[in-house]
């Protein structure tokens, strides 16, 4: 089946925010996804590396401030010691005086198990520690200070045995006194308080290099953008731009890479689009001056034919009528042999009439109600004569009450070529006009057992001066009644299809809606027919 079709429409081009998506505005562009991406990345690495510094530098610290408070626990202890044992010259007391420091918050000697020296900064009771010659470091707050303490127990036996890794001679009888009186040892509580500052300060200094971090990373992801999404996005936007009718856009890209050279591959097309736009233009032009100057032509012509032609057919008919003449047998055969041509010709000539009015203008509607099926009767009526000669059967199937609302002009112009067509290409057999209606429209079809038209010859059936080739047989014709059938079956909002086979026959139909509102439309064009 072939279709006869026409398309229109004009192509539109959306505007585009160049911040979002196309078509979506929750859809960011490659531009921001790139920032974003690149920031977040940068995000990712300043924070773990934050996280991670931190964390191993309060490590650090902490074990750093413990080394030190233990060294300063050790020297008190020593001390102690060597006042005990080798009688220096200082007591306990003195001795706690002069272990006094900021950082601590208190300071306890404990000689036996008894306490013999306590300095302290809070008003908190130190119980003594049952017996132990292990170091004990632990950490906690006492309820009047601001901060956690490093709680630090240093046994004497410890301290003695440092005297003696030093070359400090320690007697067994001193030693054995010192350690068998009883648990002795020095308890100094350091402050976690200059540590948690020193910690805030290095957070600080952590978070300023992570913010660093990713400032540079903003920045770098600014040079890349401008490196390798700046072209891009100003190709995409020379692109649309180009697209939407600014057709002398150029992109200026100099980047040295591909990039560039799909920008000098864009930049050569469009100089090639733009040449061949010009040339098409100028033939446009050339090619609507060539179809005017044909239309004048033909309807010049037309009407200079027609004018000899109706003379002829006029005398001819007062001949065959034997108006003041007396004519042969053969006479008689003459005039009508004249009259069949006359009138074939003026048929000719009234379609190049009408193939050029609806070449030159827009040829409008004039629509009013009708029954279909006196429009089908009036078009018989005038066929009758040649179905007769040709010993053709009819058969009409028309609903006798088909009211449509269209141009009955043109839909009888129509009916008449389809029928004309029928009993031309047909030799023997019948000729089958069908009308009804099915849902919204008005369904015509004419079909025949004539001599078909070939494959290859139906895809341009409905282009104007084309005829097919029909088993070689001469017929005659200028190849424009279809032509005017597919433009006034369109003009009236109709389709128009058909399907025929070689040596089968035809069968055309087409559908008119059933009340079609007149509408100028521009039949200055050739409509395109749909391919099987």
């Amino acid at each position: 089946m072939v279709k006869a079709a026409t398309t229109s429409g004009r192509g539109q081009i959306s505007g585009r925010d160049p911040l979002i998506g196309e078509g979506d505005p929750m859809r960011l562009s490659l531009r921001y996804k790139f920032m974003l991406a690149f920031l977040g990345f940068s995000v990712i690495v300043a924070v773990a590396f934050g996280v991670l510094t931190t964390q191993r530098l309060n490590n650090q610290l902490k074990a750093q401030y413990e080394q030190q408070a233990l060294k300063y626990a050790r020297h008190a202890a020593e001390e102690a010691v060597e006042g005990l044992i080798f009688e220096v010259g200082h007591d306990l007391d003195t001795l706690a005086e002069h272990l006094w420091t900021e950082e601590l918050g208190y300071v306890q000697i404990v000689l036996y198990g008894n306490m013999v020296s306590q300095k302290q900064r809070f008003d908190i009771n130190l119980a003594t520690q049952p017996p132990s010659t292990q170091i004990l470091i632990t950490e906690f707050k006492p309820s009047q200070a601001d901060a956690n303490h490093l709680d630090i127990i240093y046994p004497f036996e410890q301290a003695s045995n440092s005297l003696s890794k030093y070359g400090r001679f320690i007697t067994p009888q001193a030693y054995e006194r010192l350690i068998n009186g009883g648990d002795s040892y020095v308890r100094v509580g350091f402050s976690l308080q200059p540590l948690k500052q020193e910690l805030q300060q290095e957070s600080l200094l952590l978070i300023g290099l992570s913010l660093g971090l990713m400032a540079l990373g903003i920045l770098c992801s600014w040079i890349l953008f401008r490196m390798i999404l700046g072209p891009i996005e100003h190709l995409s936007d020379t692109m649309r731009a180009f697209g939407s009718g600014r057709v002398s856009v150029r992109t200026n890209i100099h980047s040295g890479d591909e990039i560039e050279m799909l920008a000098n591959e864009f930049n050569t097309m469009a100089h090639s689009i733009v040449y061949q736009r010009d040339i098409l233009r100028r033939t446009n032009v050339e090619l609507k001056k060539a179809n005017h100057a044909k239309s004048d032509f033909l309807t010049t012509i037309s009407h200079e034919l027609r004018t000899p032609l109706h003379s002829v057919l006029g005398f001819a008919s007062l001949l065959r009528d034997e108006v003041n003449v007396t004519l042969s047998k053969a006479g008689h055969q003459y005039t009508d042999a004249i009259l069949r041509a006359g009138k074939h010709l003026l048929a000719l000539i009234e379609n190049l009439i009408e193939f050029s009015r609806l070449e030159g203008s827009s040829e409008p509607l004039h629509c009013v109600y009708f029954n279909a099926a006196e429009v089908v009767d009036e078009v018989l009526e005038s066929q009758r004569p040649l179905l007769l000669n040709k010993g053709l059967k009819l058969v009409v199937d028309v609903a006798p009450s088909l009211p449509v609302k269209t141009d009955k002009t043109k839909l009888r112009q129509v009916l008449l070529n389809l029928i004309d067509n029928a009993i031309k290409y047909t030799d023997c057999g019948q000729v089958r006009v069908f009308a009804e209606r099915r849902n919204h429209s008005i369904y015509f079809s004419v079909s025949d057992t004539g001599i078909g038209v070939a494959l290859q010859d139906q895809n341009r059936l409905f282009e104007p001066f084309t005829r097919a080739e029909r088993t070689g047989r001469n017929r005659q014709g200028m190849g424009l009644g279809l032509t005017v059938v597919n433009r006034y079956v369109d003009l009236m909002g109709g389709t128009l299809a058909f399907d025929s086979a070689l040596g089968e026959g035809s069968h055309f139909w087409f559908a008119l809606p059933l009340a079609h509102q007149a509408l100028p439309t521009s039949l200055g064009g050739l409509h395109e027919t749909a391919r099987h």
